[in-house]
C-alpha cells in the first residue's frame, strides 16, 4: 500500500506555490497603492493578478503530476530489483 504521507518534494511544491501567491498578492497591493483609484485601474491589476495566479496553479499542477509520474516509475523498478534478488537467491 502506498504511503499516504506527502513526499518532501510535494510539500516543497505546495510551499513554493504558496510563496508565489504571496508574491503575487504583494505585487497587487503595491500596484494598487501606487496607481490612481479607478475601476479601470483596479480591473487591470486584478486581471494581472488572476493571470499570474493561473500560471502558478498550472505550474503547481504540472510539477505534482511530474512528481507522481516519477514516483510511479520508481515502484516497478524497485519491484524488479526485489524480484531479481529473489531469483539470484534461488
Amino acid at each position: 500500500m502506498p504511503d499516504p504521507t506527502p513526499s518532501t518534494e510535494a510539500i516543497t511544491i505546495e510551499a513554493a506555490y504558496q510563496d508565489e501567491v504571496k508574491a503575487l498578492f504583494h505585487v497587487l497591493i503595491m500596484n494598487l497603492a501606487s496607481g490612481s483609484v479607478s475601476r479601470e485601474n483596479d480591473q487591470h491589476h486584478a486581471e494581472r493578478f488572476a493571470a499570474g495566479l493561473n500560471i502558478a496553479k498550472r505550474a503547481k499542477e504540472l510539477a505534482l503530476k511530474a512528481l507522481v509520474n516519477a514516483l510511479v516509475a520508481e515502484v516497478p523498478a524497485a519491484e524488479r530489483a526485489a524480484g531479481s534478488k529473489k531469483i539470484k537467491k534461488a
